[in-house]
């Protein structure tokens, strides 16, 4: 990785980090307590992860990439549960996953333009 990609990684967690934070204040609120309708995690939980997600594909688009699924997201969260500094490094491994250098992460085919005809 260049200097210049390095810079380009850490401005995108920056950008995402702050994303997180403005997901992570609403854990207070009413209702964000319970567990989902499938009981498997908190609602702020899944909501912090779904705003991560799309975060992070709206970065991927800009780039042109294709898409990243919650799964994805999941992987960089589990990487980075348990650390003291999880705020710092969760929009880290998800800068990553936007520039497909996360390691837990297979970046996604691109779409083909036969590919996008078919869903036409």
């Amino acid at each position: 990785m260049t200097g210049a990609e390095h810079e380009q990684l850490r401005d995108t967690a920056t950008l995402l980090g702050d994303r997180f934070t403005k997901l992570a204040a609403q854990r207070g609120r009413p209702g964000r307590q319970e567990y989902t309708a499938d009981r498997t995690e908190l609602r702020w939980q899944r909501y912090e992860l779904l705003g991560m997600l799309e975060a992070v594909n709206n970065e991927r688009a800009a780039l042109g990439k294709p898409p990243v699924d919650l799964a994805a997201i999941r992987l960089a969260d589990g990487q980075a549960c348990g650390h003291v500094d999880y705020a710092r490094k969760f929009p880290w491994y998800c800068a990553e996953i936007v520039y497909g250098v996360f390691p837990l992460v297979k970046e996604p085919p691109a779409e083909t333009s036969a590919s996008r005809a078919g869903k036409e």
